[in-house]
């Protein structure tokens, strides 16, 4: 095991023949890759897998970062998550996948309490596990199973839509020609903030009237039954000045939830940077409410994204906001939430990601 020794301790020594001894003491420092991974934080574990996925590293390596990950962090299934996602994004590995997610099932079935204690948000990922088994189950052609995995899952899905499930189910309606059902999977998919579901849609509607003419039209007709007005968003911004979504009205808004020590929202800060440079501040507001104290943000803006952009950062910040999470039903952190012109929700998108800013 490689080891470096840092020597130090100099003392004077008096003495006619010596007019200084420096005496020196060896510490052992462990540099290995087990004494490194072991100062790493959850964050760092997740943006440290999420690098290695964007580069299209070797599978091998990988599953060896998954397994440090899931030692080093034994009550979280976010990394038998990420693998499973890895898998199927690989060819199809149905096996490899279904694998790592009955691991991380027993993770929650043999210690529910600790898994609660160490990670409160851990169980948004029991329901995208059981999606996951959904589109392995699709994958094999067990259309039974997979609905089933599907029903499952929002059991356990407060959020109450997933676009990896709305997606998996559409298709399977469409297979079955309920393009009554699929099309509303599509659509629910679509207000998710799944932009794939949108064009499925748009797919379905062609095929069945031989152009996209009145295709806008359709869509606004389909989602006004299931927009849903935005709660109230009331606080003081960093700034000490009051806020409220209602001085907003004729603008779109864009509003995101977030926590300081979020692995998915410290991946998408530059994109959210990206953004505030981007959007015309005429058309679009962009709001942030984070759960934590106003100093802890503070701080952590200035030295996060806030820093280089000056005046043109136009993101208002609510902090230490846990009643407005609670009105808006956010369960899984970073949740952006688009409300349009007239105050209704008409996305809503969990997940950080480095693209945040074309996604929106």
């Amino acid at each position: 095991m490689p080891r470096f020794f840092y020597y130090f301790a100099a003392m004077r020594y008096p003495s006619a023949t010596y007019a200084l001894l420096i005496l020196f003491c060896a510490v052992p420092i462990d540099v290995s890759a087990q004494g490194l991974d072991a100062l790493l934080s959850p964050s760092d574990y997740y943006v440290r897998f999420q690098e290695m996925r964007d580069r299209n590293a070797v599978l091998d390596s990988i599953h060896a970062q998954f397994e440090s990950w899931s030692a080093a962090i034994p009550n979280s299934l976010s990394p038998y998550y990420w693998m499973a996602t890895v898998y199927l994004e690989r060819g199809e590995r149905n096996d490899s996948a279904r694998a790592v997610i009955q691991r991380g099932f027993q993770i929650a079935l043999h210690n529910p309490d600790g898994v609660r204690k160490d990670y409160p948000s851990i169980d948004n990922y029991i329901p995208h596990l059981y999606y996951m088994l959904a589109k392995i189950a699709r994958n094999e052609g067990d259309d039974a199973a997979a609905l089933g995995f599907i029903k499952a899952g929002d059991a356990f899905n407060d959020d109450g839509h997933s676009a990896l499930a709305l997606m998996i189910e559409a298709a399977i309606w469409k297979s079955y020609n309920r393009n009554d059902l699929a099309e509303r999977a599509y659509l629910q998919g679509f207000l998710t903030g799944y932009s794939v579901a949108g064009d499925s849609l748009r797919v379905m509607f062609v095929q069945e009237n031989g152009s996209e003419e009145g295709y806008s039209l359709y869509l606004n007709l389909l989602a006004e039954d299931m927009l849903e007005k935005a709660p109230p968003l009331r606080g003081e911004d960093l700034l000490g000045q009051q806020l409220d979504l209602e001085q907003y009205r004729g603008k779109v808004v864009v509003v995101t939830f977030w926590f300081i020590g979020c692995p998915g929202c410290l991946i998408e800060e530059p994109a959210l940077a990206r953004l505030t440079d981007a959007v015309d501040t005429s058309e679009v507001a962009l709001i942030s409410i984070a759960r934590d104290p106003a100093v802890k943000v503070s701080k952590h803006l200035r030295g996060a994204y806030i820093k280089g952009h000056g005046q043109d950062f136009y993101h208002r910040h609510i902090a230490d906001a846990a009643d407005l999470i609670t009105a808006f039903e956010v369960t899984s952190f970073p949740t952006h939430i688009v409300v349009d012109r007239e105050g209704r929700i008409t996305a809503r998108r969990t997940g950080g990601s480095r693209q945040t800013d074309r996604i929106l």
